[in-house]
This record gives structure tokens, C-alpha cells and sequence, in this order.
């Protein structure tokens, strides 16, 4: 809300490309922060079952295909979040 309310009070100009960059970045981030949530729910589901004795036969598949998912976005969040930063700091250096 806050980079949005700046690109208006700025009237956006082409020297604000970086925030424009970072907001996306930022959409990106909450996009896979929120199937991150969902993946890990239905994980947490997953293994409740496995302990109770509930889950179907290709449960361990699953819990794999499960697992990588998550794997693979703990690797790019701090990604992210890093290029974010770096838009964060070279964008206002830039703009003084």
C-alpha cells in the first residue's frame, strides 16, 4: 500500500522503475507465501492421517511431492526477499 501510495504522490516517473520492480517481487512473495500455507496444511493433514493409520496407499508419494514443493520454496522466498532489499536500497541511493 505504501510503494502504491508513493508512486502516486511521485506521479510515477520512469526514475521510480525500481518500485514498480519491487512491488511485483513483493506480489510474487505473497503469491508463493500463500501456497506455501496451503501445502503445509494440507502436509500437516497428510501426516495426522499417517500417524493415525487413515491415509491412502500413495501417502508417502504424496508427503514427497509434499515435501520438495516445500523445499523448493524455502529456497526462494529468502530469494525474494533478498531482491527486494536489493530494490529497497539501490532504488533509493538512486533517487537521491
Amino acid at each position: 500500500v505504501s510503494g502504491i501510495g508513493n508512486m502516486h504522490a511521485f506521479q510515477y516517473t520512469l526514475q521510480f522503475h525500481w518500485l514498480s520492480n519491487k512491488i511485483i517481487v513483493f506480489i510474487v512473495a505473497a503469491i508463493l507465501g500463500t501456497f506455501m500455507g496451503i501445502i503445509s496444511r494440507k502436509r500437516g493433514a497428510l501426516v495426522g492421517k499417517m500417524l493415525k493409520g487413515e491415509a491412502a496407499q500413495n501417502a508417502e508419494a504424496t508427503l514427497g511431492k509434499y515435501d520438495s514443493m516445500v523445499r523448493i520454496i524455502s529456497f526462494i522466498m529468502p530469494v525474494l526477499l533478498l531482491v527486494i532489499i536489493y530494490f529497497s536500497v539501490s532504488g533509493r541511493l538512486g533517487a537521491q
